[in-house]
């Protein structure tokens, strides 16, 4: 009877504690709703300008508190690349709102050892710096200089929200020295992109894309232009949606666009229309479970030589594309790409002890792809689709977002291939270098 009693008073003690701690927090924040909101405070924000956050905020001062607002004030922090943790807290002050951002900032610099590894020109290294949150103001930056397999030096600036309206722009540099295997020639190019973007509502996304691609061969017969050297100006618009509950590591939601751009239509090299479907779609399985499915179509116009120089077709096969298949295993002025991917967390690792504001994710996948490339239409047939599959483990952090190292095996006959990707695959593969 007596340690009966026990139990009794320990089971009574912890509803008591559940009830008591649980049930009035719940009533307490559902009372908030409908009142004010007075003030908006950041707390934790070292590198981070405050308003950098609260423009995010769907919860504005002087206006009601609303629960679907809380929702999106949630799911619109978790978006953002430069804070690793976020949690908010409306409380009780004066008969009104005051809502408490309370964040954990990503390490907002990174100079880095740049490695690329292609599968057509091998290695290629050299001094890097990255920046999620350049100056508090949450723009990203990324610059690198590659020696090696390839010369390759790039800039990237991106800017997600520089006026009303949630406007932004990116802006692209690339310089390139390698030798083309694909097609034989030795390739000095400069690409210059910028797009320019706006918000539809929540979810919608409008883009005008402009970019310009000036291109050297040492090999006649490469270039559209008789004198071996191109230059190609483009005008693309887009439109596209985007739900995705993280930008970094998504595990719920879509995203999706359509392009539709001209290459010729305003000067230079180049004579050809070209459409571009991508849809992304990923499904959360379990705590640390998820389902990621991937599919680019990209059609084009005109003949490859005549209208489209052939730098510009596809090679499917390969780290980028379709995995355990050589580099060009099919080639075409027109693709159709399909990933799924079935992926486990295994957390930091440990090494956020190392480093408080890591945020390293790593985790064990399982995938398949599956691909074709065409130029008439009576190659695109089902024989011609090739498929590879493997295992594969991902490093995911904000500065570095996706490291992939594969094991995959598709094309008849082969061993398995080992294949190391940057960035996720999906972004690799609509890479004109890839």
């Amino acid at each position: 009877m007596p340690e009966r009693s026990i139990v009794l008073k320990i089971g009574i003690c912890l509803i008591v504690l559940l009830v008591g701690t649980a049930l009035p927090g719940r009533a307490q924040t559902d009372d908030l709703y409908g009142k004010v909101v007075k003030e908006i405070r950041v707390i934790g924000a070292r590198h981070t300008k405050a308003h950098i956050i609260t423009r995010e905020l769907a919860s504005q001062v002087g206006q009601p508190y609303l629960q679907q607002n809380a929702a999106k004030d949630l799911q619109r922090m978790n978006r953002l690349p430069f804070l690793n943790s976020v949690s908010i807290q409306p409380l009780n002050e004066d008969d009104a709102v005051v809502l408490l951002i309370d964040v954990v900032e990503a390490f907002p610099y990174l100079p880095t050892i740049s490695i690329e590894l292609s599968d057509e020109n091998g290695v290629s290294a050299g001094p890097g710096f990255k920046s999620v949150n350049l100056f508090g103001s949450g723009i990203s930056f990324s610059g690198s200089a590659r020696f090696g397999g390839a010369t390759n030096i790039s800039a990237v600036l991106d800017n997600p929200w520089f006026a009303g309206g949630h406007l932004s722009y990116r802006f692209e540099v690339f310089r390139r020295d390698r030798a083309n295997k694909l097609d034989d020639y030795k390739e000095n190019a400069y690409e210059l992109n910028l797009r320019l973007g706006s918000y539809l509502g929540e979810n919608g996304r409008l883009a005008t894309r402009l970019s310009y691609m000036s291109l050297e061969s040492d090999t006649a017969g490469i270039t559209l232009s008789a004198d071996n050297h191109d230059n190609l100006l483009t005008l693309g618009l887009s439109i596209g949606f985007d739900s995705r509950d993280n930008y970094v590591a998504p595990r719920r939601g879509w995203w999706t666009e359509l392009e539709v751009s001209k290459t010729g239509l305003l000067a230079g090299n180049g004579d050809f229309w070209l459409l571009l479907f991508d849809v992304r779609k990923y499904v959360p399985l379990g705590a640390r479970y998820s389902l990621s499915l991937f599919s680019l179509t990209t059609l084009t116009t005109g003949k490859v030589g005549r209208d489209i120089p052939v730098y510009l077709d596809y090679h499917v096969g390969g780290t980028n594309s379709v995995r355990g298949w050589e580099l060009d295993a099919r080639s075409g002025k027109n693709q159709v790409l399909g990933t799924m991917e079935w992926s486990y967390s295994l957390g930091d690792l440990g090494l956020e002890r190392l480093l408080p504001t890591s945020n390293v994710d790593f985790r064990i996948a399982v995938f398949g792809d599956l691909g074709i490339a065409w130029n008439d239409p009576g190659e695109f047939d089902r024989d011609q689709f090739i498929g590879g599959g493997g295992v594969g483990v991902r490093m995911i952090s904000p500065l570095l977002k996706v490291v992939r190292l594969d094991f995959a095996l598709g094309e008849t006959g082969a061993e398995i291939s080992f294949h190391v990707g940057y960035p996720a695959k999906p972004d690799a593969q609509r890479l004109r270098v890839r």
